[in-house]
């Protein structure tokens, strides 16, 4: 086991915190707002942090081998067709209620999450306003559900 792991102090750096320690520091600072002045100096430092030539270029290549129709995941431009007339905050906002502001997958509450509660389409037409069609997610099992969606594993309500 690496000394970071078993929490001990290392001669190059000082003390190495052991991993509980790290997630409750993790969670002390979670939604904390940085002032300008460190946000400035945090990218000061990464602007002159040097990376290679090498990484430079598997980088480019990464982003262009990834666009558009050589992307796995890419529908043919799906997701900029335009909502319906009728798809609005308040339309948005009735489904919330109707699901008590309640994630359907993992139950938790819209005050527990970090923004108000996505509203998923369950068929993936835009188009579908049909209240059956709709149900309200967090934003982790929204994110859940299109990931599996894409990797082959087509959710239904059932399934979750």
């Amino acid at each position: 086991m690496s000394i970071a792991l078993k929490g001990k102090k290392c001669p190059q750096r000082g003390w190495v915190h052991s991993i509980e320690q790290r997630k409750r520091q993790r969670k002390a600072i979670t939604g904390m707002k940085l002032s300008l002045e460190a946000r400035r100096k945090i990218s000061e430092s990464n602007r002159r942090r040097k990376v290679s030539q090498k990484v430079v270029e598997h980088m480019r290549k990464l982003g262009q081998s990834a666009t558009r129709e050589n992307n796995n995941k890419w529908k043919g431009g799906k997701s900029f067709e335009p909502y319906p007339l009728d798809w609005s905050r308040t339309f948005k906002e009735q489904i919330r209620h109707r699901d008590k502001y309640t994630c359907q997958d993992c139950g938790c509450h819209q005050v527990e999450c970090i923004r108000k509660l996505d509203i998923h389409h369950i068929d993936e037409d835009k188009s579908n306003l049909s209240l059956d069609n709709l149900i309200s997610l967090c934003v982790k099992c929204h994110s859940r559900r299109h990931i599996k969606r894409l990797n082959g594993h087509n959710l239904q309500m059932s399934q979750v």
